[in-house]
């Protein structure tokens, strides 16, 4: 239990991060960046590239790859939102969408359409954090030009479950799908003998439709998010 939970925390921070980038940029900006995911899948196919140009690993690849997704983040800005900056906010939504479209299809063209495997932050030596072994934990991150439209997805139905324009419901939202994508699938492991059949019913891909419903009941019952606020329009 203690590892599922340390896994939730991990895939709700990543995911947090993600979601927090929609939330800030939305409160200076007024419009969101829906290149935010493939930013993430460019930082990942940037580790790959700079471990194996440089020959780095663990901490020692972490500001090499700073710097890179510094610079990427100014081509961003510059491209597409310093321009259109007195435009309407639906040009800029545009235009994220079309850098990010262009990254997907630059990491394609350069790194494949395959999996590759990111090096670890924590270096190859065992690493343990609450009497858990984290090194298993530091060797599975997998990055694929398609990975930054499901990390989209994931942080923007964060953003909605939690309200727009919330930091606090940003980060409820991603801990909340990481707790599915976690927790849910893992319940046959307690349940196995009170129903035999709870491994179709508690499996990966029903986790993703239980998500989905309790969002569509968010909307309905709640449409401004958990921590949003209501907003009303004068008569």
């Amino acid at each position: 239990m203690a590892q599922l939970l340390l896994g939730v925390l991990a895939l709700g921070a990543a995911y947090a991060l993600i979601a927090l980038g929609f939330v800030l940029i939305l409160n200076a900006t007024g419009a969101v960046n829906f290149s935010q995911g493939d930013l993430v899948m460019a930082g990942g196919f940037g580790a790959v590239a700079l471990g194996d140009a440089l020959h780095l690993s663990g901490l020692a690849l972490l500001p090499a790859l700073l710097v890179g997704m510094a610079v990427l983040g100014a081509v961003l800005a510059a491209l597409t939102y310093m321009p259109l900056r007195r435009r309407p906010p639906e040009a800029v939504f545009i235009s994220t969408i079309a850098f990010g479209i262009i990254l997907q299809n630059l990491a394609n063209r350069l790194f494949g359409a395959e999996p590759l495997a990111a090096p670890s932050l924590l270096g190859a030596g065992r690493v343990r954090f609450a009497g858990i072994d984290a090194s298993r934990l530091s060797n599975v991150f997998f990055v694929t030009p398609s990975a930054g439209s499901e990390y989209m997805v994931k942080a923007y139905i964060a953003v909605v479950i939690g309200g727009w324009g919330s930091i606090p419901g940003a980060v409820a939202g991603a801990l909340l799908i990481a707790a599915f994508e976690v927790l849910y699938p893992s319940l046959p492991l307690l349940i196995t003998s009170l129903l035999p059949w709870s491994d179709t019913v508690f499996s990966q891909t029903t986790s993703t439709v239980v998500l989905d419903v309790v969002v569509l009941l968010i909307l309905v019952l709640r449409p401004q998010g958990l921590f949003g606020e209501r907003v009303r329009q004068r008569p």
